[in-house]
């Protein structure tokens, strides 16, 4: 069991509906986060619903675009400039978004923003997560990325958004190899209705109509952001090196966590 009291975490995608349950959950166990975001309007809103909870939460919310390398690099500088050690990384942000849309450095927004960024991330913030007695990895993925064919992107926004999730697994994984003093561990939170499907207006991967009658119904059907957050921190809390938190019920979508061993997923 890893204490997250008095921890100092880093949280991406804490505005979002999935990534504020994680974070209520991570003040509630006592821990220190560290909430980057792209939104000001966003992170006043995290800022007050976090504390309106737990007002003695440590919360700061420095500028972060997962879409864009300089804000990556800047938010890693000044994180090391402080020098302060840093217990854990949770790579809970992704974008999922219409086909044919690139990151300001001309990558593919999918690739860049649920891959290459949080890999940059991680190997920039090696040196403080080393400073820590007890420091972890967590990468937040999807079922997607366990698809037989998921390493195969083609041109639909689901074909990209599994690439990429199963990319960054991949060279997590292979980043972990050589990093025996840190524990990289995984989690996947099922299925459940998130702003992840509501891109900027016009950028939707999906018709507005059809959210509209999906939506309400996915609410209906599948785990709450609450629900499904509990893989989160069930990885967080009690995964070892390598091992994988996933509900535990129908096709891993329903159910409490549990943990395997990621490479038998993969």
């Amino acid at each position: 069991m890893r204490s997250l009291t008095d921890k100092r975490i880093l949280l991406t995608g804490g505005t979002g509906t999935l990534g504020t349950a994680a974070a209520l959950q991570f003040c509630r166990l006592g821990a220190e986060l560290i909430l980057p975001v792209r939104n000001p309007r966003k992170a006043e809103q995290l800022r007050r619903t976090l504390l309106a909870k737990f007002p003695g939460a440590r919360l700061s919310f420095p500028a972060l675009d997962l879409a864009d390398e300089a804000t990556v690099l800047s938010l890693a500088d000044s994180l090391l400039a402080q020098g302060k050690p840093l217990d854990g990384i949770v790579h809970n942000a992704g974008v999922f978004t219409r086909s044919g849309r690139t990151a300001p450095g001309g990558t593919e927004i999918h690739m860049q923003v649920n891959c290459l960024s949080p890999l940059w991330l991680t190997v920039r913030l090696l040196p403080l997560l080393r400073m820590s007695d007890s420091p972890f990895v967590l990468t937040v993925t999807s079922l997607s990325a366990f698809w037989r064919r998921a390493s195969v992107p083609g041109k639909s926004p689901t074909g990209l958004y599994a690439a990429s999730k199963r990319a960054l697994l991949e060279r997590i994984c292979d980043l972990a190899a050589g990093i025996p003093e840190i524990d990289f561990v995984y989690a996947h939170p099922g299925v459940c209705a998130t702003g992840l499907f509501l891109a900027d207006p016009g950028q939707s991967a999906y018709p507005p109509a059809f959210l509209r009658l999906a939506l309400p119904l996915m609410k209906r059907i599948f785990p709450s952001p609450e629900k499904a957050a509990r893989s989160i921190l069930h990885a967080a809390v009690y995964a070892a090196d390598g091992q994988l938190a996933e509900p535990r019920g129908l096709l891993h979508i329903w159910g409490k966590p549990a943990l395997t061993p990621l490479d038998e997923r993969l």
